[in-house]
């Protein structure tokens, strides 16, 4: 059964880069967009994947702690870092780029990710363009991949 729970658990994660895979594209084309009509295209594809993204991170989490239980691993450090890393870094994410992204579309008359209605005043492109300078898909990617390393280091070689 251990060996199942790791295969899903490492299934989900491949599903969940797939998934969100598509925010992080967008995130990259939206630094440089300023039609509001490609904008707000852009940030609908990335809300799409969303859910497909939030599904395969459950998966991830009761896939790991699971496999956890079964393997006995509790006991060691390294997967304790690992679960406190996922919400480390999911703050982090929607610190750096889901605020952004969640101004930008509530601000453009759409739902933010967070299911958050639309504002009552638009933004004017002005202020659309500096929300769109504060993009930083250069520290998002940094601090994406640096946990998956970071993940993949501590399931790999189980430090502590």
């Amino acid at each position: 059964m251990y060996r199942w729970l790791v295969f899903l658990h490492v299934l989900s994660a491949f599903a969940f880069a797939m998934a969100h895979g598509v925010s992080v594209s967008v995130y990259f084309m939206l630094r440089n967009e300023r039609n509001v009509e490609q904008v707000k295209m852009l940030l609908a594809i990335s809300r799409a994947s969303l859910n497909y993204a939030f599904i395969s991170l459950g998966i991830i989490l009761i896939t790991g702690i699971i496999a956890g239980i079964v393997g006995q691993w509790w006991g060691q450090w390294w997967i304790r870092v690992a679960v406190l890393l996922i919400f480390i870094i999911w703050g982090a994410m929607a610190g750096i780029g889901t605020r952004i992204l969640n101004e930008l579309r509530m601000g453009l008359g759409m739902q933010s990710s967070y299911n958050q209605p639309p504002r009552a005043e638009i933004l004017t492109t002005g202020q659309m363009e500096a929300l769109l300078k504060q993009i930083n898909p250069a520290l998002l990617t940094l601090v994406g991949f640096g946990a998956i390393a970071i993940w993949v280091y501590l399931m790999y070689f189980k430090p502590f």
